[in-house]
């Protein structure tokens, strides 16, 4: 590398970051400024909620976050890395949704199962089951399973309890 593409780099990290300092600052006070407006144009008592967090607060950090992502995209563009970033954030992006779609899908059938038995299970409660090889005493109920304590506790998928336990509901002990 000769000196002048040395000194056209450092110019522009140079730029890049002078860019970037005022680009956050500026979104920062814009975020304060609109925080403050909202709040006296009253709009959190509009949107009052028990513990939540006021409407100005939302509105303007969004806001606030927003600019702060221009800036950075900004910035990138300067350095000429912007295509290159947003492709990887796109990919991460894809990766995410693929991962939380195949969570969903995966315990989905275990929600259902267990918002059907609902009514089942909670007169099955403290009494002797038998689901499948499994027999012990029906502690509780999850939000994916049910706890069973026997000679060790277990913890039955709602979707494999399904048939089973309603087939040990007639056999039921005390």
């Amino acid at each position: 590398m000769d000196t002048v593409a040395v000194w056209q780099l450092v110019r522009a990290l140079e730029i890049a970051f002078i860019t970037l300092f005022v680009g956050l600052l500026v979104s920062r006070i814009i975020g304060k400024a609109a925080r403050r407006m909202l709040a006296e144009a009253e709009l959190n008592k509009l949107f009052a909620a028990k513990g939540a967090r006021s409407i100005s607060d939302i509105i303007g950090g969004t806001i606030e976050g927003l600019l702060y992502l221009v800036t950075v995209i900004i910035v990138l563009q300067q350095l000429g890395l912007t295509v290159v970033v947003l492709h990887v954030g796109i990919v991460l992006l894809i990766l995410l949704v693929t991962l939380i779609l195949f969570i969903v899908g995966r315990e989905l059938p275990n929600v259902i199962y267990g918002l059907l038995m609902k009514n089942n299970v909670h007169s099955l409660m403290n009494s002797l089951v038998k689901i499948g090889t499994v027999e012990g005493r029906l502690e509780s109920a999850g939000l994916l399973g049910l706890h069973v304590q026997g000679k060790e506790k277990f913890c039955i998928p709602y979707s494999f309890a399904w048939n089973k336990l309603k087939k040990a509901q007639s056999k039921r002990f005390k």
